[in-house]
């Protein structure tokens, strides 16, 4: 009798203890996210950019962050030896890549998806929204005190003054707002009331006002489409199935990249084609001419019109995220990251998680014409292939 007693109170002890890990594990993961999210935001601001301190802190924060995330997969996540070695190996293979680009987005990423483990996804777009919502109202508050540079830009032969309001870009900006609205939508699962209906209209239209940037106001009004229209959008992913949505989003895709590679200037049907996506097409093929696909990543040499310019400048900048990551990253973390896209894939659709998939879809959509695919302070989706999908998984919308 003893022995059963004592049997049972030798579980409880370490079931006690594996909850208490668990909640250490999962407070140090959200940490590091809102230490991550944090440092690479204030870098993509005039804070980051009018501030010698900021420069030199927030990588320190990313790094940061990034050790206390592999301290959590190592020590807390419960992986076996042999698949801690093959991360690690896949670990120093994209940091050598993000070391030849220059960019290390792809490698923080990679780590934050491994660490996502047993991580509640919705927590995680909560702890998004809170954090980076937070900074940009305080940074748009901060351009409109004059504590830092309101950026205005103009169009070519147009009349129209375009505002940054403390981020580097009226486009990074819009890009911003946008990501924020695709995190709300995907945890309120594209069901909105009365007032967030109006809310998403008054937003999209100050966006718009502000920034004047067409393709993220195309992408806002696409998604109150999709949430006035989301059953219907349902039935239709059913009834094509994960393969197919898969197979049509990875051709959009590369056609995008093949029309930026085949691209003729003064084409009729390619400068229609460029008109519409902003003339990512030009800069795109610009690439191509001057640089190899490499296996391993390339630096490539870019001059955008972010931040403050003090002497003319060639402009020249990828936007695509798709051909940035091909050119930059190169041929090998392309394939991976097309993988990373059908693990998620698949594990939204065998859930039923439908918000997930409509939200990558969009993801990809904003990607052709946006370079923040890999940019955790901007997506957070990719946490999906190993975070917990529950709060979506076979829910009743």
């Amino acid at each position: 009798m003893s022995n059963i007693l004592k049997g049972k109170l030798n579980t409880q002890v370490t079931n006690f203890n594996a909850l208490k890990r668990g909640f250490f594990s999962e407070r140090l993961y959200v940490f590091s996210f809102m230490l991550y999210l944090a440092a690479n935001f204030i870098n993509m601001t005039m804070f980051g950019h009018s501030n010698p301190l900021f420069w030199v802190l927030a990588p320190r924060l990313i790094e940061l962050a990034g050790l206390l995330v592999a301290a959590k997969i190592f020590i807390f996540d419960g992986w076996k030896a042999e698949k801690l070695l093959i991360f690690t190996l896949l670990g120093i293979i994209f940091w050598e890549i993000c070391k030849s680009s220059g960019e290390f987005y792809y490698f923080y990423y990679y780590l934050f998806i491994l660490g996502a483990k047993n991580i509640r996804l919705e927590r995680l777009l909560k702890v998004f929204l809170f954090t980076i919502a937070g900074l940009l109202l305080i940074t748009i508050a901060a351009s409109l005190t004059g504590l830092i540079i309101n950026l205005s830009i103009g169009r070519h032969m147009e009349a129209t003054v375009r505002y940054a309001l403390g981020t580097i870009y009226p486009t990074d900006l819009a890009a911003r707002v946008f990501y924020l609205l695709l995190a709300y939508v995907m945890l309120k699962r594209f069901h909105f009331s009365l007032a967030e209906y109006v809310s998403w209209i008054a937003i999209t239209v100050i966006t718009y006002a502000v920034t004047d940037t067409r393709l993220d106001l195309a992408l806002m009004v696409l998604v109150l489409l999709l949430v006035a229209f989301y059953k219907r959008v349902v039935q239709l992913l059913e009834y094509l199935g994960s393969k197919t949505v898969a197979a049509i989003l990875g051709a959009f895709v590369f056609v995008n990249i093949i029309l930026a590679y085949t691209f003729i200037p003064h084409n009729h049907f390619f400068e229609i084609a460029n008109k519409l996506l902003s003339g990512r097409l030009t800069y795109g093929h610009v690439a191509f001419q001057n640089y190899n696909v490499p296996f391993f990543g390339q630096y490539v040499f870019q001059m955008g019109n972010g931040g403050l310019h003090e002497t003319p400048f060639q402009y020249f900048y990828i936007d695509s995220s798709f051909i940035r990551v091909l050119m930059m990253e190169g041929f090998l973390a392309f394939v991976a990251l097309g993988f990373l896209f059908y693990i998620c894939y698949r594990r939204f659709f065998k859930v039923k998680a439908y918000p997930l998939v409509i939200g990558m879809a969009l993801l990809i959509l904003s990607s052709v014409i946006d370079q923040h695919l890999l940019e955790l302070a901007f997506n957070v989706l990719f946490l999906g292939a190993l975070a917990d999908l529950t709060y979506w998984s076979h829910a009743e919308y």
